[in-house]
């Protein structure tokens, strides 16, 4: 079965699932089927397709006049194939299905249910907020675009732990620190780490600045012999503008060295345990790399 027959199908079988749940209310009026009819084309054309599904509902009703009720019924499939949906499947610490979990999107409660029914959204950006009695409430933002039909679990962590769900799902962190599910993070950098970080971004620091010294030496040795006094000869604009690079370039260098064996000396005397946020599981470490072009010098870093 091809992907827009499949979408068909699944768009039929929501709209008949609906109607079912209208099947009990009373049967709107003439006027009352062409109100509904206008207000969802304005709710379509403002992106409300949650609101317009309900109206095209009243419209396609079989009480509804015949050209009314084929109107509606035609938009209510396209807006049915549309409608982002989203499944929320909520687990507990060690995978299990976390029962009786509450949803709220945007900070309105819904009274859906849990449990793995697709759930029409807005498209847009919504955020999610999944909560159960004795935890922590999960967060979830996501941006819907028209037809995304999306999957996510929404984990719960023990007592003291915050999980947020995102993209991507799975990691957890402690209490005050933000967690992505399943992005294979948990582990602590502690402040040690980050003052090693710093003081190794100050030796770099300071290692530039020593080569760019050095530089602006040579190239100021070199004007020496070619100039006589404060006149040089033609030729030689680029050795200037090559020693003031290198100059200012070392000041700037020795400047970030300071700083970094400063504040790397301050958080090691500070926190000699260290206080823990957010790292990388795999014992992944810090590469630090200075870098320099023309007039421009700084330190950059990742985790690996």
């Amino acid at each position: 079965m091809s992907r827009r027959r499949l979408r068909l199908v699944v768009a039929t079988v929501s709209a008949c699932v609906a109607w079912a749940g209208h099947a009990g209310a009373a049967d709107p009026t003439k006027q009352e089927c062409v109100i509904a009819n206008e207000s969802a084309q304005d709710l379509q054309r403002a992106a409300k397709l949650v609101e317009a599904r309900a109206q095209l509902l009243t419209c396609a009703s079989s009480a509804c006049p015949t050209v009314v009720r084929q109107d509606c019924a035609d938009r209510l499939q396209s807006v049915e194939q549309s409608l982002p949906t989203l499944v929320l499947l909520p687990r507990d610490a060690s995978g299990g299905d976390a029962a009786g979990a509450s949803l709220a999107i945007d900070g309105v409660g819904q009274s859906t249910a849990l449990d793995g029914t697709p759930l029409g959204v807005d498209p847009g950006t919504h955020t999610f907020t999944v909560s159960l009695s004795g935890r922590e409430p999960v967060s979830l933002q996501l941006e819907l675009k028209e037809g995304d039909r999306v999957r996510r679990e929404v984990v719960f962590k023990a007592a003291g732990r915050i999980a947020r769900a995102g993209a991507p799902p799975g990691s957890e962190a402690e209490a005050g620190a933000v967690a992505f599910p399943g992005s294979g993070q948990g582990s602590a950098i502690t402040t040690r780490r980050i003052a090693w970080a710093a003081i190794g971004a100050g030796a770099a620091g300071m290692t530039l600045g020593t080569v760019f010294g050095f530089l602006a030496i040579a190239r100021k040795a070199a004007l020496e012999s070619a100039c006589h006094e404060t006149v040089c000869p033609d030729g030689q604009e680029y050795n200037i503008a090559a020693m003031h690079v290198n100059g200012v370039a070392s000041n700037f260098s020795f400047a970030i060295g300071v700083l970094g064996l400063g504040a790397g000396g301050v958080l090691l005397w500070a926190y000699p345990q260290g206080v823990g946020a957010e790292a990388p599981r795999d014992g992944g470490h810090l590469v630090v790399r200075p870098w320099a072009g023309l007039g421009d010098v700084g330190v950059s870093g990742r985790f690996r």
